[in-house]
């Protein structure tokens, strides 16, 4: 991808259809880190375009404002997918399933870059307050319609209770995302391995107690 990336940059002339989208990722980028490093107040649009080497209006063109492009940058984040790069063979028990989906939604959440970004989204959120709810909103759809669906598929197979498998989505986000806030928000140091195994045995413990029958 960064060789792709490096590419894509030092062409000239109209962009081919293959590297429209490599190069709208390498802009979502460079905006990303122009808004972390200086906040959204202080991040413009031709510091962005000089950056990346492009012209204001190839970023007009693509985003009407810097608003906009903000809207992009923290969707690109929220749109990341470890959820799906996560194949379950036969043997995977419903228990080791939840623990490596906790786990990969912890380390995307710890990137420097993904909590610099976090923090930004919670400084911007009385400006934006639509910013929050159309990340949440995501997460539901996106990432807790793959949990909620891993339940339904589990549930004969693990003896698992009758519980509704969008609530039992929407609580183990919730309570895997409170672990990652202590961090985001309350600005806790990033948790060592052993801690996080010391979180996820006690979460996917009482989970676990909860839906079996």
């Amino acid at each position: 991808m960064i060789a792709a990336l490096r590419e894509a940059r030092g062409r000239g002339g109209r962009p081919s259809r293959d590297e429209v989208p490599i190069r709208n990722e390498r802009l979502l980028a460079i905006a990303a880190d122009a808004f972390v490093a200086q906040g959204y107040d202080a991040t413009t649009i031709e510091g962005i375009a000089a950056t990346a080497g492009v012209a204001k209006r190839t970023i007009y063109s693509r985003y009407p404002n810097k608003k906009a492009l903000l809207f992009a940058v923290v969707r690109r984040l929220t749109e990341r997918q470890p959820l799906d790069e996560i194949a379950f063979d036969a043997a995977t028990s419903f228990e080791s399933g939840l623990r490596q989906l906790a786990r990969a939604m912890i380390e995307i959440s710890m990137e420097p870059n993904s909590i610099a970004l976090q923090r930004l989204v919670l400084n911007e959120l009385k400006t934006f307050p639509e910013l929050g709810q159309e990340q949440w909103q995501f997460v539901e759809r996106e990432h807790g319609g793959r949990i909620a669906a891993y339940f339904r598929a589990q549930k004969t197979r693990a003896g698992l209770r009758d519980v509704d498998p969008v609530k039992f989505a929407d609580m183990f986000m919730r309570s895997v995302f409170s672990f990652v806030n202590n961090v985001i928000i309350l600005r806790y140091a990033i948790p060592t391995g052993r801690e996080i195994d010391d979180f996820l045995d006690t979460l996917i413990d009482v989970l676990m107690n909860g839906v079996r029958k």
